[in-house]
């Protein structure tokens, strides 16, 4: 008698869909029987799903308590055992959107024909090397040694396995993968060691092609990664290796849609409070699904106090031992929704239950540092009303913030604070503004802020770190103004006139950054683009205030210097230079690499040389700008971090400087090419139309898209450029064939640089600004 097999394909909630992988495994095992596990809202069931079997009991509340993949195998192991209950012989479970399965006939074989009660497939096959390389043996050992996206189970020992496994699951503190290690280790196992099943990010077959993929982390959208998860050099890559990009490629269409975040009905974000909170309810609970209105009333009782307990930083800020705190509390829970990650839908809360939260404060007393409360607290003051004058500001900042202290403070000044002691760009700006406050007498009480990744500058001027005067300007960006007044409230104690000088790369002011308007009285910036962007959204002035970009001083390295370049002699050189700290979509070398791509052929001569720094620190993105290379030889890939003086030589030494932003809040890295002669390509949009035009540079049309690919630092609902890559393309041809326009672009981008202001030009700027009456003898000075 012919043994039953059943697959049955789990599918997440989300955008996958079975029937691609149904095809894959009806071609593999023609005769086994497929079913398709709906795993997602049951009010959002697909048609397919529509003659599946009931859901087992309790489903409502293991949906709403358990993270989404245990809860995706609490479901697939009933419907397993279900099937094995009515005659099946084998049941396998295949995750769709993390398993794929090639064309060969053998492609789960091995998974369905072992005799034992599990069939698993093995995460690796050999020792995970410890070479830097991500997965690591320490992932390994937290995710399990098993696949949790693939497994086979038999019938009798299978069921007994899957009752196990049922239990165990029960214990929110052992995952998934150690679950299944537990069933592996008391009901034994068939592990496929077949290198061709299980190719993912943990391994890869070296000499034949996978048959079996399991690749959670694939988006067919990123071709180029094999884990968006993965932020370090991988050890699978597909990125430069065409064989692989191919075979998965061809399985594509089976690994298609994405995951969504599970909600409750009308839209209620399940988020962990409310995970524990179901998991802890030991008696009755309306159905979340089944009763909405019943369990969003249990839910709005609960759910704040909650997250008060769950949350260090709330506790800390919000203490609840009084009506005031608790008040404070609840002005919070009001707009959490738009202000910090929590779910929307729900009533604020209650003020009234100011015991409950003082009970909680001292269950869950001395937790934590105090800094970052002091920000939730802080961002509640700066709400609390439609304006603030500076005065409000500094009685709330004496109620708030125990360290606040009085600073006696006199007109005829300035406090200018900024990361002046540190090697970054904001830094710079900062001390640009002191010389040229120097150079027209200005006074000005230097405090250096430190709250930055950046490495100190060597030789820094020293600070007085004092706060003198009631005029301040700070040169830090609207995101972290919150920051600045948590770590200096003396500066904002003593400040009746708060400047912030801001630089930002989009026309769309994010809501923490307009928040940030509300703590200064003017905003200053240091281009046209940012100013329009600041005005569009601020009540206080907005002032375009530039400061001179200062020439360059390249150091004495001359192009074969650079070892990059050994190889290539007196070829035309197109140079792209970003950081991928700036993020990469913004700065879009992949642009630059197709508009050159689409510009010459391999062999024609021109080569481009795309230098980065930090790749290893955002390697997800740079496989992207690695994919766009490909194979083509004459595309360099350069990552390092070179001296600025080093840096600036390779510019001078470069034919073209290209950059197909998508936005500059300012384009730095253009005006010192433009002063060190060095011809430019660079988008017609953003800071840079401040210092360029046709007559110096050769502008790129382009036309304003959602943005894509921010990182979590631009928002996808403001606007950016698209470059034309066409366009692009032309202007390339133009500079390698045509010397004459290169000198005569050069030339005129220098004499552009030479008609800045000075710096002490600027200082009389500032002053006028500041309203202090000048000093004429300093104002004579130079800064050419």
């Amino acid at each position: 008698m012919e043994q039953r097999t059943a697959v049955c394909l789990v599918v997440p909630h989300g955008t996958h869909r079975p029937e691609p992988l149904a095809v894959a495994v009806q071609a593999c095992l023609p005769s086994a029987e497929i079913c398709a596990l709906w795993c997602g809202d049951p009010q959002m069931r697909p048609r397919w799903a529509a003659g599946s079997p009931s859901p087992p009991a309790g489903w409502q509340r293991v949906l709403a308590s358990n993270e989404p993949h245990r809860a995706e195998w609490w479901l697939a192991l009933h419907r397993a055992r279900g099937l094995l209950a009515v005659g099946v012989d084998r049941v396998a479970l295949l995750w769709v959107g993390s398993v794929a399965i090639a064309a060969q006939r053998d492609a789960v074989d091995a998974l369905v024909a072992g005799r034992n009660a599990v069939a698993v497939v093995p995460h690796v096959i050999d020792p995970v090397p410890d070479d830097g390389c991500s997965p690591t043996a320490a992932d390994l050992a937290a995710a399990g040694p098993y696949s949790t996206n693939v497994a086979a189970f038999v019938a009798d020992d299978g069921q007994a396995a899957i009752d196990w496994l049922l239990t165990a699951l029960r214990d929110p503190t052992a995952g998934v993968g150690q679950c299944i290690a537990g069933a592996v280790d008391r009901f034994g196992a068939t592990v496929v060691a077949d290198e061709r099943v299980g190719a993912g990010p943990w391994r890869w077959p070296t000499a034949v092609q996978p048959t079996l993929f399991d690749v959670p982390g694939y988006d067919p959208v990123q071709p180029w990664l094999i884990d968006g998860a993965l932020q370090h050099p991988g050890r699978v890559e597909l990125a430069g290796r065409p064989r692989r990009m191919a075979a998965i490629a061809a399985v594509a269409d089976q690994l298609a849609g994405r995951r969504i975040p599970l909600c409750l009905p009308g839209g209620l974000r399940l988020d962990p409070t409310i995970r524990r909170l179901v998991s802890r309810q030991d008696g009755p609970l309306p159905g979340p699904w089944s009763e909405p209105a019943e369990f969003r009333r249990w839910l709005e009782q609960r759910y704040w106090p909650a997250l008060h307990a769950d949350r260090v930083d709330l506790r800390r800020a919000f203490p609840g031992h009084d009506g005031e705190r608790a008040a404070l509390f609840g002005a919070w829970t009001a707009e959490a929704f738009v202000v910090d990650d929590v779910p929307f839908l729900l009533e604020p809360f209650d003020a009234t239950q100011d015991a409950a939260l003082s009970q909680l404060e001292m269950n869950y007393l001395g937790a934590d540092s105090i800094g970052a409360c002091a920000v939730v607290a802080q961002d509640v003051e700066t709400r609390s009303s439609e304006t603030h004058s500076s005065e409000t500001r500094s009685s709330e900042m004496s109620r708030f913030d125990p360290f606040d202290v009085a600073v006696p403070t006199t007109g005829g000044g300035v406090n200018l604070a900024g990361y002046l002691t540190l090697e970054s760009s904001l830094g710079d700006v900062a001390r640009r503004l002191r010389e040229a406050l120097r150079l027209a007498a200005v006074p000005a009480a230097a405090l250096a802020v430190y709250r930055s990744a950046s490495p100190p500058l060597p030789d820094a001027q020293p600070t007085d770190q004092t706060v003198r005067y009631d005029t301040s300007l700070a040169v830090v960006t609207a995101d972290q103004f919150p920051m600045l007044r948590s770590d200096h409230p003396e500066l904002f104690g003593a400040t009746r006139r708060m400047i912030g000088y801001w630089f930002w790369e989009l026309e769309y002011i994010p809501r923490p950054m307009r928040a940030a308007i509300e703590l200064v009285d003017e905003i200053w910036t240091g281009s046209h683009f940012v100013a329009d962007a600041f005005a569009a959204v601020a009540r206080v002035p907005v002032h375009h205030v530039p400061i001179p970009i200062l020439e360059p001083r390249p150091s004495s390295l001359i192009r074969d210097d650079f070892g990059v370049f050994a190889k290539f002699g007196g070829r035309t050189v197109f140079l792209v230079v970003f950081d991928h700290f700036s993020i990469a979509e913004r700065k879009n070398p992949v642009g630059a690499i197709e508009a050159f791509r689409r510009a010459f052929t391999p062999d024609e001569g021109p080569i481009l040389v795309v230098k980065s720094m930090n790749a290893s620190s955002r390697w997800v993105y740079h496989q992207k700008v690695v994919a766009a290379a490909g194979e083509r030889p004459d595309v360099v890939l350069w990552d390092e971090h070179l001296a600025r003086a080093d840096q600036m030589a390779l510019v001078r030494d470069a034919d073209c400087l290209v950059s197909l932003h998508r936005s500059e809040g300012l384009g730095l890295h253009l005006a010192e090419a433009m002063w060190l002669g060095t011809p430019t390509i660079a988008t017609r949009y953003s800071g840079n139309l401040d210092f360029m035009d046709d007559r110096c540079a050769l502008l790129i049309d382009a036309e304003l898209v959602h943005v894509t690919d921010g990182q979590g630092v631009y928002p996808a609902a403001a606007l950016w450029a698209d470059p034309d890559i066409d366009e692009a393309a032309m202007a390339m041809r133009r500079i390698a064939s045509d010397a004459a326009l290169s000198t005569r672009l050069a030339a005129a981008a220098r004499e552009r640089m030479m008609q800045q202001p000075s710096l002490a030009d600027t200082g009389r700027h500032l002053g006028d600004l500041l309203g202090q009456r000048l000093d004429p003898s300093g104002c004579g000075g130079t800064d050419r």
